[in-house]
């Protein structure tokens, strides 16, 4: 019928989709939660806008023709999310983001982390609100709105990608941190 969501199966024309989609949103949350806490350094009310903005733009890539393929989107984005997650660890991103936005800084303190803290409760409620809306939204032409779902998608998440990496690469070494924050 026109304007519900379809129960049926997840076709072969489909699943490749759901998957690529799942990717986006997997980097664009853990993504938008580090590049937030940057903006926040700086201006909370911008971080805040563009967490709400990455939220439609995941909740946009949540929407699905068919309920199956909005759970396989969300299972893989939070499946994918810890490979992100751990390449943020892994570079210590976050204390390299504050150093590189107040030289000298060191560690973050326990109020940074709480604050941090804070941000990352907001981030999931708003990408859960994403999630919830993108599963109830009864698309009517789906396949008018598919391709610009996934143009979006792509757009937003290569400029993430690529601002992360910009930004990687201006950010002092964490080495350098450690000395200077232990002599």
């Amino acid at each position: 019928m026109d304007g519900e969501l379809k129960t049926d199966k997840i076709d072969k024309k489909t699943a490749p989709k759901a998957i690529v989609s799942g990717l986006f949103l997997s980097v664009l949350f853990v993504s938008s939660f580090f590049v937030s806490e940057i903006i926040s350094y700086k201006s909370l009310l911008l971080s805040f806008i563009y967490t709400a903005i990455t939220a439609a733009v995941y909740m946009t890539l949540m929407i699905s023709e068919r309920k199956s393929v909005c759970l396989l989107k969300f299972g893989l984005s939070v499946s994918l999310s810890f490979l992100v997650i751990q390449y943020f660890w892994d570079t210590h991103y976050s204390v390299r983001a504050l150093n590189w936005v107040f030289p000298g800084y060191g560690n973050q303190s326990a109020g940074g982390r709480f604050a941090g803290f804070v941000l990352l409760l907001y981030h999931l409620i708003l990408f859960l609100i994403g999630c919830i809306t993108g599963f109830i939204v009864k698309p009517k032409k789906y396949e008018h709105f598919e391709k610009a779902i996934l143009l979006t998608g792509f757009a937003f998440t290569l400029v993430t990608v690529l601002s992360v990496l910009k930004m990687e690469q201006d950010f002092p070494s964490y080495e350098q941190i450690m000395l200077y924050s232990y002599s």
